[in-house]
């Protein structure tokens, strides 16, 4: 995973270049997650995501994350210009609870594998979900001490939690041999590991 960071860094000044028109960004986008969805459905037609691991920790599989987080910093860019004093009350009110929405989206979708999760149409429900929540966490404003507090746990636990899901939702998957949805409970168990390490 260190090693496509560094190919996004890379590739970053390079991407710019070619990204300044929102339409473009969008376009390049759909093309991400196409190439995406090629990649991932063949490793999934011969296997599970732990057997194709080496071909699915690879730059274009998580191209249409990078290009994702593009749009959403260009976009709040725009509306920062046209609202220099920020968002109205009221949208504030609307963009927490959207944050809410998007995160119990991604943490308790119904999917029961996380090969379900990763290829066909649940795939774009996961990435609108999570650039949904990192979109509007950038438009919140005038955070409270119990939100800092939130954010600062959630920050905490998140690298740990990273490290340790792959291994977390495989012995969930050999326990539990598909009779429940293992990919909620997977999330769950990745962060509370999280929360005991850090």
């Amino acid at each position: 995973s260190i090693g496509i960071e560094w190919v996004f860094y890379l590739a970053f000044p390079v991407m710019w270049v070619f990204l300044r028109s929102l339409r473009v960004m969008l376009g390049m986008l759909l093309f991400a997650l196409m190439i995406n969805q090629v990649i991932v459905g063949g490793i999934f037609t011969q296997g599970t995501q732990a057997q194709g691991w080496a071909d699915y920790v690879e730059f274009p599989v998580f191209l249409v994350y990078f290009i994702a987080g593009i749009a959403c910093a260009d976009i709040y860019a725009k509306l920062a210009r046209q609202k220099p004093e920020g968002l109205p009350k009221h949208w504030q009110v609307a963009a927490r609870g959207g944050i809410v929405l998007c995160l119990l989206g991604v943490f308790l979708y119904p999917s029961a594998t996380v090969e379900e999760f990763l290829w066909g149409w649940h795939f774009p429900l996961l990435v609108l979900l999570a650039s949904g929540a990192v979109f509007l966490c950038s438009l919140v404003q005038n955070v409270s001490g119990a939100e800092k507090r939130l954010c600062k746990f959630l920050g905490d636990v998140s690298f740990a939690a990273y490290l340790m899901h792959f291994f977390v939702y495989e012995h969930i998957g050999r326990l539990l041999k598909q009779h429940v949805p293992d990919l909620p409970l997977g999330v769950q168990i990745s962060l509370l590991c999280g929360c005991t390490v850090t």
